[in-house]
C-alpha cells in the first residue's frame, strides 16, 4: 500500500493541475477555437456550435477518463483484476442505456454519445474510489489547499478568457445561456480572437496559480 501510495500521489496531483485548467480552456476556448479551424465555406454556424457543445460534454469527462486509467492500475497492482473489469463493464453498459435515453427520450443526436461517455466516466471513478479507500487513504491524494488552488486559478483563467473575448465579440457566454448569436466568420479575426483568448486564459492562470 506504501508503495502504491508514493506512485499514486505525486501522479494524482501532477494529472489534477494539468486536467483541470484543460477541462477550464475548453469551455472558454472551444467555439473559438472550432470558428478558427473549421469555420468557413459549408461549414455553418449551426455546425460549429454543434461541435463545440460536444467538445463541452467530452471535457466534462476528461477528469474521470484520466484517473479511471490511473486507479484502474492501483488495483492490478495489488492483483485485484475482478473489480476494475466489473466496473468497466458496468460503464459500458450505463453507456449503452445513457446513450439510449439521449437519443430515443431526449433526442439529443451527437451529443448524447459525448455526454453518455462523460457520466460513464464519473460512475465507473465513483465505484474505483469507493472501493480504494477501503485499502488507501484518499485524502492524501489529494490536499485540499492544493487542490483548491488549481481549481480557483482555472476558473480566474477561464473568467479572464471570456473577458478577453468579449473584445473580439466571442459568444462563448451566450452559448452557455442558450442565447442567440452570429459569429464572425472572418479569419483574421478568428485568429486574433483565438489568440488572445488564449494568453489571457494561459497568464492568468500562471499569475494565480503560481
Amino acid at each position: 500500500s506504501d508503495k502504491i501510495m508514493e506512485y499514486l500521489k505525486p501522479v494524482s496531483q501532477k494529472l489534477t493541475f494539468f486536467i483541470l485548467p484543460c477541462t477550464f480552456a475548453m469551455f472558454a476556448l472551444g467555439i473559438s477555437g472550432m470558428e478558427l479551424l473549421f469555420g468557413r465555406g459549408a461549414f455553418s454556424q449551426s455546425s460549429t456550435v454543434n461541435t463545440t457543445l460536444c467538445l463541452y460534454a467530452y471535457a466534462l469527462g476528461l477528469f474521470p477518463a484520466c484517473f479511471v486509467y490511473i486507479y484502474s492500475h492501483a488495483f492490478y497492482a495489488k492483483k485485484q483484476f475482478a473489480l476494475p473489469s466489473l466496473f468497466t463493464l458496468f460503464a459500458v453498459g450505463l453507456n449503452l442505456v445513457l446513450n439510449s435515453f439521449f437519443i430515443f427520450v431526449l433526442h439529443l443526436s451527437t451529443l448524447s454519445v459525448a455526454l453518455a461517455t462523460s457520466i460513464s466516466s464519473f460512475a465507473q471513478l465513483a465505484l474505483l474510489l469507493f472501493h480504494l479507500q477501503k485499502q488507501l487513504s484518499i485524502k492524501e491524494l489529494f490536499p485540499l489547499a492544493k487542490l483548491y488552488k488549481v481549481l480557483f486559478a482555472s476558473l480566474t483563467a477561464f473568467l479572464a478568457a471570456l473577458f478577453v473575448g468579449q473584445f473580439f465579440h466571442d459568444p462563448t457566454w451566450l452559448l452557455l445561456q442558450n442565447k442567440e448569436f452570429v459569429l464572425q466568420r472572418d479569419f483574421f479575426h478568428q485568429l486574433l480572437s483565438f489568440s488572445f483568448q488564449s494568453m489571457g486564459f494561459l497568464l492568468s492562470f500562471v499569475c494565480v496559480g503560481y
